[in-house]
């Protein structure tokens, strides 16, 4: 299976816009995680990769900042930003009640070839899993949810997404459910969409996404237990702790 990393939309032609075009190449590697959190970013470097001066640079990063991507670090520029185990939950939150609006609007407006479309991202994934095929699985993830999201039409429910970056920050940290768990989740929800089953298809997205949460809220009340903060402590920075929640895989 080939694992390269997928971008989600065609890069704007740079001519047009070249603040557009900085913002969505910064995003997209930041998303796919070839700009690590934490990361200082070379505005400098960014400029002459792409060929445009710092100045879209420098608004391109003011655009990610304002959507809380990269941070502007005191005497260090701009970094991107660490998802704290705090903001996850509170993403997770959010993300559990917009699932049950999507899916009610997707059990009407979906198509027979949409469905194929999502069905088609988790067929190459069978048997034991790698930390390829687990890498590539969170990129089909983050597509079939972005797909989703894409069928909604709730005018509240894509401006909330869109004003705080709701999908792309859950899936920023890099941390996913056992995929053995999820992967059923999601063929389940499919087959509920096709079959217009919308008590199926609510019960299935709560059962997708509150997992995760539950895990996120178990981690939080742990750290408290043994005094430390959760807002602190970044979710990159629990890999491989022995607490961490077995329901839950890094990438």
């Amino acid at each position: 299976m080939d694992h390269t990393v997928i971008m989600e939309r065609s890069m704007p032609v740079k001519a047009e816009n070249q603040t557009l075009y900085a913002y969505e190449m910064l995003r997209q590697k930041i998303l796919n995680q070839e700009l690590e959190p934490g990361g200082k970013i070379n505005q400098v470097e960014v400029a002459q990769e792409i060929g445009v001066s710092r100045t879209p640079v420098a608004k391109a990063l003011s655009r990610l900042e304002s959507e809380g991507l990269v941070d502007n670090a005191s005497n260090h520029g701009f970094v991107v930003h660490e998802t704290t185990v705090v903001e996850l939950l509170e993403f997770y939150t959010v993300r559990e009640s917009l699932e049950i609006i999507i899916v009610n609007e997707a059990i009407d407006k979906a198509t027979r070839q949409q469905l194929d479309e999502l069905e088609d991202l988790f067929a190459p994934y069978t048997g034991k899993w790698t930390q390829p095929s687990i890498k590539a699985y969170w990129l089909a993830d983050r597509m079939f949810h972005n797909a989703m999201v894409a069928m909604c039409t709730n005018k509240l429910v894509i401006r909330i997404n869109n004003m705080c970056q709701v999908y792309y920050r859950t899936f920023i940290a890099g941390v996913i459910r056992n995929p053995e768990e999820s992967i059923k989740e999601h063929k389940q929800l499919i087959k509920a969409l096709r079959e217009k089953d919308i008590n199926t298809a609510r019960v299935t997205a709560i059962q997708h996404t509150a997992p995760t949460r539950e895990a996120l809220q178990n981690m939080v009340d742990q750290l408290h237990k043994i005094g430390i903060d959760p807002a602190t402590v970044s979710i990159r920075s629990l890999r491989g702790s022995p607490d961490k929640d077995s329901r839950l895989v890094w990438v």
